[in-house]
């Protein structure tokens, strides 16, 4: 099985302006399993550099994400104001594994930044559940530290 490099995933990312438009033009032309990795992939680059309007993109109306003790059950608009209100984390995550199988995909990965001004490193796990439409309906992330 061939795989694409960082390079040429780098570069077709950064080609792209809009999840709409990988959605719409490249989907067709790869595998489901390549367009949920870019997705995932995706979702990192765009949740680092404040593109929150592009995060919501990727989420189903019903979706479902589970955060530690929290939950924002079945309203795109719940997963919104989690972003929006809730979300106090700034800065960079680093992949160390990604795992596609059919429509999921698992991650492993670090975060470094600030928490509500506070400088943080820990660790992350993240499982993503896409459906037939290529988005999210389930997610269901894991953090090393408590209150994050």
């Amino acid at each position: 099985m061939k795989t694409v490099s960082l390079a040429l995933f780098l570069f077709l990312i950064s080609n792209i302006q809009t999840f709409g438009a990988i959605k719409e033009c490249h989907r067709p032309f790869i595998k489901p399993s390549l367009y949920y990795k870019q997705t995932v992939l995706t979702y990192y680059l765009d949740i680092d550099q404040g593109h929150l309007s592009e995060v919501f993109k990727i989420f189903a109306n019903r979706a479902i994400y589970e955060r530690g003790e929290s939950f924002y059950l079945g309203s795109k608009s719940k997963i919104k104001k989690f972003y929006t209100e809730v979300r106090s984390l700034k800065g960079k995550h680093s992949i160390n594994k990604i795992s596609v199988s059919k429509n999921s995909v698992f991650v492993e990965g670090s975060f470094t930044g600030k928490h509500e001004e506070r400088e943080i490193q820990t660790n992350f796990t993240d499982f993503w559940l896409f459906n037939t439409d290529g988005l999210i309906v389930y997610r269901k992330s894991t953090i090393d530290q408590e209150g994050i």
